[in-house]
C-alpha cells in the first residue's frame, strides 16, 4: 500500500557515472565531495587505502544495475531526500513518470547520508507514513525480489 523511497532518483533517469573507474586521487576526493564516508577514515589513508576496493565494488554495483521497474497502480509512494544532496531534480521528479500519483516528496535537512544526521526526524516521518497506512487495514508483506534473480 506504501512505497517508501530514500536518497534516489529514479533509476531509469539517472545519469550513468562511472565514479568506481576513478583513479585512487580522484575516487578518495570524489568521496569526500559527496561526504560519503566519514571523515575519521577520509583522515586515515592506511584504513582509507583498505576500504577502497569495497567502496570501488559498491559504486561500481550502482553504476551497472539495471532495473527493468513495473509501473505501479494504486501504491501511495513517498519520496525522502536531503536538501543538501547533490541528486538533480529531475531525477528525483521521475518517479511520477512510473508510479500513478500519488507521489510526494518530503525534503529533510542534510545531505544525501541525512538519514543518519537526521535520524530522529526520518524515523518520525516513516512512523507518520506507516500509521496512515494501519489505519486502512492489514498490510501483507511480499517478496518483490522473488523470482528475479
Amino acid at each position: 500500500r506504501r512505497l517508501l523511497l530514500s536518497a534516489c532518483g529514479a533509476p531509469w533517469a539517472r545519469q550513468k557515472h562511472s565514479y568506481s573507474t576513478l583513479d585512487d586521487a580522484a575516487f578518495k576526493a570524489m568521496l569526500r565531495d559527496f561526504k560519503a564516508t566519514p571523515p575519521e577514515v577520509l583522515e586515515h589513508e592506511p584504513l582509507l587505502d583498505l576500504l577502497l576496493p569495497g567502496l570501488r565494488a559498491d559504486f561500481a554495483l550502482a553504476e551497472n544495475y539495471a532495473c527493468a521497474w513495473p509501473s505501479l497502480r494504486g501504491v501511495v509512494t513517498h519520496v525522502f531526500h536531503g536538501a543538501e544532496d547533490p541528486i538533480p531534480e529531475a531525477e528525483l521528479a521521475a518517479w511520477t513518470q512510473r508510479i500513478e500519483l500519488p507521489v510526494d516528496f518530503e525534503c529533510l535537512p542534510g545531505g544525501h547520508f541525512f538519514i543518519h544526521d537526521e535520524r530522529k526526524r526520518l524515523l518520525a516521518a516513516i512512523a507518520r507514513q506507516l500509521s496512515g497506512t494501519l489505519r486502512e487495514g492489514p498490510v501483507v508483506l511480499t517478496n518483490l525480489g522473488r523470482g528475479h534473480g
